[in-house]
């Protein structure tokens, strides 16, 4: 839902927001008399907003964790306002609950080693490549628990450096990062998920 902010400056606030990425959040309205303000917004992440406000110098508090596994932080803005947001914390702290919540997201999913060829595998069968120490595969693994997944296989790739197979089969499938997602084709081929073109629950149904 959209906020609406009384502000000095409209044009100043404007790029300020936009800077933010959040002007389609963030309906500004331009007054004689600007008193501060407390707001709330609700993104997916915070990460990014986080990061921006940090090295705008503005000053702003860490994140803590609610009861919905979301995060909060706030910030003031430049004209005074004390804004909340809230989001997933893609780079909160890893920990022992983290590993453990990431392995029973896995647990219908079969390991597999650099020595398979994934082109064996029966068709429509999809492939995890990830690792546990990412927090970005770690959200993802999250998103995928909304989903039936009955011939789902994972490839762990945290010692990718170390394991020159492992090098081999993320180059034969063109696993530049991780999670990368991948769905066996009738001829063997494959599809990579690419979530700036579709939808996952699209990539997986069709």
């Amino acid at each position: 839902m959209m906020i609406t902010l009384n502000v000095n400056s409209l044009e100043n606030a404007e790029i300020f927001w936009q800077e933010l990425g959040l002007e389609d959040e963030v309906a500004l309205n331009e007054a004689v008399v600007h008193e501060a303000q407390t707001v709330s917004i609700c993104v997916s992440y915070v990460d990014d907003i986080l990061d921006k406000v940090t090295a705008l110098g503005l000053k702003v508090s860490n994140p803590v964790a609610l009861v919905d596994g979301r995060y909060l932080f706030s910030f003031i803005a430049p004209e005074g306002d004390t804004i909340l947001v809230i989001g997933q914390w893609i780079n909160e702290p890893y920990s022992s609950e983290k590993r453990q919540a990431y392995f029973e997201a896995l647990r219908d999913f079969t390991v597999v080693s650099p020595d398979k060829k994934l082109s064996a595998l029966t068709t429509g069968a999809i492939v995890l490549f990830g690792r546990v120490t990412c927090p970005w595969t770690r959200a993802f693994v999250q998103e995928l628990t909304a989903f039936d997944l009955k011939n789902a296989y994972y490839v762990d790739t945290e010692n990718t450096d170390l394991v020159a197979k492992l090098q081999a089969m993320r180059k034969e499938y063109d696993v530049v990062t991780v999670p990368t997602l991948i769905k066996i084709k009738d001829d063997g081929a494959f599809e990579k998920f690419d979530k700036k073109t579709q939808a996952l629950s699209d990539f997986l149904n069709a």
